[in-house]
């Protein structure tokens, strides 16, 4: 896709001065559902190169559903105010 077609995605949002990132993963996981969306760090292999867990954008949406269902059927909705106290990585991100 190229770049300039991504800027609609962002146009609505121009203005504001903090943006919950989130907001645009369904619409990436349905256009662009097998590209990555990250690659988080798992260590380093035998010659030192940064050895990655790769998500696509499709996996990482299919997370985040899991999470907020967890989470709900637990009792926590949107808008409370939570702590989470995670080592940093894939449940840090989501």
């Amino acid at each position: 896709m190229p770049m300039h077609s991504r800027a609609h995605w962002f146009a609505d949002v121009s203005e504001e001065r903090f943006v919950n990132v989130s907001r645009f993963l369904p619409e990436a996981a349905s256009r662009v559902p097998h590209h990555r969306a990250l690659a988080i760090p798992q260590g380093r292999e035998a010659d030192g190169t940064i050895r990655y867990q790769n998500l696509t954008f499709r996996e990482l949406s299919e997370k985040v559903d899991q999470a907020m269902h967890w989470l709900r059927s637990h009792g926590v909705n949107q808008g409370m105010l939570t702590m989470n106290m995670l080592r940093p990585g894939l449940g840090w991100i989501i």
